[in-house]
């Protein structure tokens, strides 16, 4: 993972994030990445792990961490996001979400 313009390059203890990266948001003071059937998260020291890659990871207005998780979408239930766990958000029956998008006002899904 490199950040850009400086290209800087985010390594834990364990070495390297592994790739390919499919989705980034910055939420809760911290960089989320989905890759290699996981979620990562970067703190600014280190790489934490959990197991599950969300498809999609979007950060609305008011800096809620969103993800779209085996059909199901999914919002960081506490601030620091997990270890805390997620909140799955009911759908409507026969709702089959492909994909997420914060407004203002609103989560798109």
């Amino acid at each position: 993972m490199h950040r850009l313009g400086d290209w800087s390059r985010f390594l834990g203890a364990r070495g390297p994030l592994p790739t390919p990266v499919r989705a980034l948001a910055w939420a809760h003071g911290a960089l989320w990445a989905a890759a290699a059937g996981q979620l990562h998260r970067w703190d600014g020291s280190e790489w934490a792990s959990e197991p599950g890659e969300p498809a999609v990871l979007v950060t609305d207005p008011t800096g809620e961490l969103w993800a779209l998780r085996e059909g199901r979408v999914q919002r960081a239930a506490t601030p620091g996001g997990p270890p805390g766990g997620w909140l799955d958000s009911a759908l409507p029956r026969g709702i089959r979400p492909w994909s997420l998008a914060p407004t203002a006002q609103h989560l798109w899904v």
